[in-house]
């Protein structure tokens, strides 16, 4: 396992799990982004929320409130601001890319009632492996891709995600990244959702 970290635009991103680091025969070996780039169908299915802890201890007693509005709007603020075509696909550099965002995120807009906190988080190390294991996909074959949402914090003012590529058929995970970006904006929606768009806008800069 490697670790590296960058810093930029979105402050820290942690490179915390590559199961493949280089894929080839003999001297000629492909990197990963290259891999993504070069595959015959990338499926992007935007973002799962449902995984997500706020820890922001000032609004516990809105947690019940909140998780029946905000997931939502997370999911559009990020759609709208990293928009699925004219940015990732641009980005990824990927001509089989497709967004397919209803197979995923019809469940995983939903969150815990109890979903804001007063501590810090951080996914078990199995999360991101259930959770691409439990997504029911139209598409046997493919590489998927998917971002989840980790942990928003209001005392860091950041907020962390898994952007996360996999085989769609084995559900196999090529490559995680956790990123993380900076809370930059005013109200809940922008404030937490620039967070996510940073973070994943330096990884695919960083990357592709």
């Amino acid at each position: 396992m490697r670790t590296l970290i960058f810093s930029g635009a979105a402050c820290l991103m942690l490179l915390c799990m590559i199961p493949v680091n280089m894929m080839g025969q003999g001297n000629q070996s492909t990197s990963i982004p290259q891999r993504i780039k070069n595959c015959d169908t990338l499926v992007y299915y935007g973002l799962d929320i449902s995984h997500v802890r706020v820890t922001d201890v000032d609004k516990i007693p809105r947690s019940l409130n909140y998780s029946k509005v905000y997931p939502a709007a997370w999911v559009q603020y990020l759609e709208k601001e990293l928009s699925p075509y004219d940015d990732v696909r641009r980005e990824l550099k990927n001509y089989g890319f497709v967004y397919v965002p209803d197979e995923v995120q019809r469940k995983t807009r939903l969150v815990v009632p109890d979903f804001i906190i007063d501590k810090d988080y951080a996914f078990p190390s199995d999360t991101v492996q259930k959770a691409i294991s439990s997504y029911r996909l139209t598409r046997q074959t493919g590489t998927g891709f998917v971002i989840i949402a980790e942990n928003f914090n209001k005392p860091d003012e950041v907020s962390t995600a898994w952007v996360t590529f996999f085989d769609i058929h084995t559900r196999e995970i090529i490559w995680a990244v956790k990123v993380t970006g900076p809370a930059r904006h005013m109200g809940y929606t922008a404030h937490w959702g620039s967070g996510l768009e940073d973070g994943v806008r330096e990884f695919l800069n960083n990357y592709f």
